[in-house]
């Protein structure tokens, strides 16, 4: 029998959605607290249907009541342009919407991006025209739209009316494309918004939080020297130990703090505890108006329609209907719960974090191979039990430095690889290998006679240790990320957005000119985020070899060494300004790069002179204006609880600061 879904019990339903996520977001949330009560701003994507219209009534109800604290609602309507029909049905629906009560937003899709030379319209022909592939571009388009709305109202939590017969159907196709595991726990009840990758305040971006330096053990500095691309040494110094040819200039560096995106929108689905039939009932109940797309219905048009004619007939066998499906993704989410709880646990107690340098991008980690019977975590599992968990924390550790998305690497990827870094028979015999868009280099420790902190660090636990250095993997010959980044410029500061580059740093930079004479301003200025090349290097020597060559080349160096050794330094991003071409230049008047900075490292370049700014910036002339240019930057979203875990740099409050 259907049931009414009555103001109070939906509530219930979305706190315990809410609460559901406390073991999938306790990591990047602002504020814990935000996980105990429900959001404060929530959005509805509302397409018409009964799902979505069921929805926004009970969001309405929850807003007007004021039970759960002050609540603000703002519903969106998608308009795709997809036919001619679509404004009209975008404007019906928001008509329905706001008699409801509720604030609501047409968004209009914009196609021209996606538009390929074939799916334009010929001269005269007024029909709306989409590219191919509609329903990919259409579900990016929507998304982003969506999330760029979230984000300009301040909404961090985007509701949508998936509900128990969506998760049913997903996983009997998952089911029949042959997948197992974490990909049969459903349909989530809280995640990231999709398709949103590089959009600040949208998709992992928007706050910051700040991690309290490289180590957690401040006493010992970890230095790397690369023997070759495929083998590394390193040393554990005590900072109040010099080594012999070592000279510090000025004060002691401090502790490097570096920022730490997070933020962003979720997509929460307090309907997956609800049948279809009981959506229905309640828009009869209430007299919801909704409309109904027949195409959902047609068993021909999608596979998906197929499954849902399926599920609706009743004539599945027993271990394909919805109870069985239901108990199904419940024991999949206890495995995958489980699995996390283990991969804990062994990040805790086999893995440390020797170094973690954000600013290169660069991890030094120690693997600890423990006996059998100081291993509890091996002895209570089976093998390939055992090997699964192994998987799921070294992915967590490559996901720290990896350029690519959470978990866009299978874990059968990783397979082959955990032995060689959990289990090494011989670690002086490792090769280098690549994982998940990581460089895994096997490091050897070198003897240092110089203090007992040094020999208690490297025995402070039985067991073999075997030691890696983890960093972005090198670039692919002509694939290089290159980011351009159109600065307005004028006689006060304009910033531009915050800019991801190479899904590792994000920035942004501002310009203003310190000339109060000169010609005519250009509108902008073009600067460009690259990776550090060879012969970036031989240039800056060849600048720095005309007024300071000792100082300025040795700076970088030393840097260089210490925070990019090898190879590493060609994955760190320089900051650089395109000249405007000049016909009697010797590159036959295309633009050129002037080199400003390695802006994670606030380091100048090219003998720029350094202002006298906290922030940091560099003066240059451009147009033969003089011009001052600062940037930010921050590193991209990661899971601060692995490195915790792993005994790496705690972050520095608990509070964070939204990032404009």
């Amino acid at each position: 029998m259907p049931k009414i879904i009555t103001p109070a019990i939906f509530a219930e339903h979305f706190r315990r959605a809410w609460l559901g996520a406390r073991g999938t977001l306790r990591y990047d949330r602002r504020d814990q607290n935000d996980l105990i009560q429900l959001p404060r701003r929530i959005g509805l994507a509302v397409s018409g249907g009964a799902d979505s219209m069921c929805l926004a009534y009970l969001c309405k109800n929850l807003e007007k009541l004021g039970v759960h604290g002050s609540i603000s609602v703002t519903a969106f309507v998608v308009d795709h342009k997809a036919r001619q029909e679509s404004n009209r049905e975008a404007k019906t629906v928001a008509g329905w919407l706001r008699g409801l009560g509720l604030e609501t937003e047409i968004l209009e899709l914009d196609w021209s991006p996606s538009l390929s030379s074939l799916d334009k319209p010929n001269d005269g022909d007024s029909k709306a025209v989409v590219p191919t592939a509609f329903e990919t571009h259409a579900r990016r388009l929507r998304f982003q739209a969506l999330g760029k709305a979230c984000r300009d109202r301040k909404i961090e939590t985007l509701l949508l009316g998936h509900h128990q017969d969506d998760t049913v159907e997903t996983t009997i196709w998952r089911l029949s494309t042959g997948m197992r595991g974490a990909g049969l726990a459903g349909i989530q009840g809280v995640a990231r918004i999709p398709e949103c990758r590089g959009l600040f305040g949208v998709s992992e971006s928007g706050s910051s939080v700040v991690l309290s330096g490289r180590q957690r053990n401040a006493s010992v500095e970890t230095h790397v020297r690369m023997n070759n691309k495929a083998r590394a040494t390193v040393s554990f110094v005590p900072k109040d130990h010099k080594p012999k040819g070592h000279h510090r200039k000025g004060k002691p560096e401090e502790p490097a703090k570096v920022a730490i995106a997070t933020g962003g929108v979720y997509l929460c689905r307090p309907f997956l505890g609800f049948p279809k039939r009981d959506i229905l009932e309640t828009c009869h109940k209430f007299q919801i108006p909704y409309v109904s797309d027949p195409t959902n219905f047609d068993p021909t048009l999608t596979p998906r329609n197929a499954v849902r004619s399926l599920v609706s007939s009743g004539g599945l066998p027993r271990a394909l209907q919805s109870p069985s499906i239901l108990s199904l993704i419940k024991a999949s989410d206890n495995i995958l719960q489980t699995s996390q709880q283990l991969a804990d646990r062994l990040l805790s107690s086999k893995c440390r974090v020797l170094d973690l340098n954000l600013k290169s991008g660069m991890l030094v980690v120690q693997f600890l191979d423990l006996p059998e019977y100081l291993d509890s975590f091996r002895s209570n599992l089976s093998e390939n039990r055992a090997k699964e968990i192994e998987c799921l924390a070294l992915r967590r550790i490559t996901e720290l430095i990896s350029p690519c998305p959470a978990n866009q690497f299978s874990l059968r990827s990783f397979e082959p690889f955990v032995s060689r870094v959990f289990s090494p028979k011989d670690h002086q015999s490792q090769q280098a290998f690549t994982l998940g868009g990581v460089r895994f280099v096997p490091l050897d420790a070198a003897p240092d006679p110089s203090a007992s902190k040094t020999r208690s660090l490297k025995n402070s636990q039985p067991g073999k240790k075997s030691l890696w250095l983890l960093s972005r993997q090198p670039y692919f010959r002509n694939r290089a990320p290159v980011t351009y980044i159109n600065v307005p410029i004028n006689k006060k500061p304009l910033e531009t957005d915050w800019t991801l580059w190479d899904d590792r740093f994000w920035f942004h930079v501002s310009s203003v000119s310190t000339d109060a004479r000169g010609p005519e301003l250009p509108e902008s200025a073009s600067f460009v985020v690259r990776p550090l090349q060879t012969n970036d290097l031989q240039q800056i020597r060849k600048d720095s070899g005309l007024k300071k060559p000792r100082s300025k080349t040795g700076s970088l160096n030393d840097k260089l060494l210490g925070d990019a050794p090898g190879d590493v330094r060609f994955t760190v991003p320089v900051l650089a300004i395109m000249l405007p071409a000049r016909p009697d230049r010797p590159n036959n008047g295309e633009h050129v790069e002037q080199l400003l900075a390695l802006p994670t490292f606030d380091m100048l370049l090219s003998g720029r002179k350094p202002l006298a700014s906290r922030s940091g910036g560099v003066e240059f002339k451009y147009g033969g204006i003089k011009w001052t240019v600062k940037w930010d930057w921050m590193y991209k979203e990661i899971d601060t609880e692995t490195v915790r875990l792993m005994g790496g740099p705690l972050k520095a409050d608990d509070k964070s600061a939204n990032v404009q």
